[in-house]
């Protein structure tokens, strides 16, 4: 499954994050930050993650997709893995 987190950055840090859903395809996720910007804001985060997760226990996540906010266009953009991430490998369950 591919899920999609919302992650608020503070400083070099993430200090709030929020799974929004899962899909089973990557470009569903993709589809999704694309076309619902304002459903994706409400917690003010500044960071969406993509990741694809199989099941069970302290599953790492995989294929990662990365987005910021741009709030001059109002539209989520690619980015690199911020370095507030380290060495985190899975936001939306842990």
């Amino acid at each position: 499954m591919y899920f999609v987190t919302g992650l608020h950055e503070e400083g070099r840090q993430f200090i709030r994050k929020r799974c929004f859903g899962y899909y089973p395809r990557k470009h569903q996720a993709l589809q999704t930050i694309e076309g619902n910007c304002d459903e994706l804001r409400d917690e003010a985060c500044t960071h969406l993650v993509v990741e694809k997760i199989l099941s069970g226990i302290y599953s790492a996540a995989r294929d990662t997709a990365w987005f910021r906010y741009d709030g001059a266009s109002s539209r989520w953009i690619r980015c690199e893995r911020p370095e507030s991430a380290g060495n985190y490998c899975q936001f939306s369950l842990g």
